[in-house]
């Protein structure tokens, strides 16, 4: 998903007005090992990478198989536990991944 930034007012001292681009996010809600990979999947795409392509130039040290894995939200036993640990303390987690603008 791509969006079109919008440009904001900042108030400043003495009330000169600046004006910056905000980027857009999205937020994410991570409670599983899948909705990790889900942000994983979402930010690599909007990256405009593909799997093989996010291997190479993010110089991952596995190969396109496990990140499609990771992606699927496999191989997370560990985070899904310690996540389920979190959410009975009350504790909630969110991620947010710029979305990059159409050019």
């Amino acid at each position: 998903m791509h969006t079109k930034p919008k440009l904001v007012l900042l108030s400043t001292l003495f009330g000169v007005g600046r004006y910056c681009v905000e980027m857009s996010t999205n937020r994410y809600r991570i409670a599983s090992g899948e909705d990790l990979g889900r942000v994983v999947r979402d930010a690599r795409a909007n990256r405009g990478l593909t799997q093989a392509e996010a291997v190479d130039v993010l110089g991952l040290t596995f190969d396109r198989t496990r990140l499609a894995r990771i992606e699927a939200g496999a191989g997370f036993r560990s985070l899904d536990r310690a996540l389920s640990l979190l959410r009975r303390l009350g504790v909630e987690l969110y991620a947010e991944v710029e979305v990059r603008p159409e050019t």
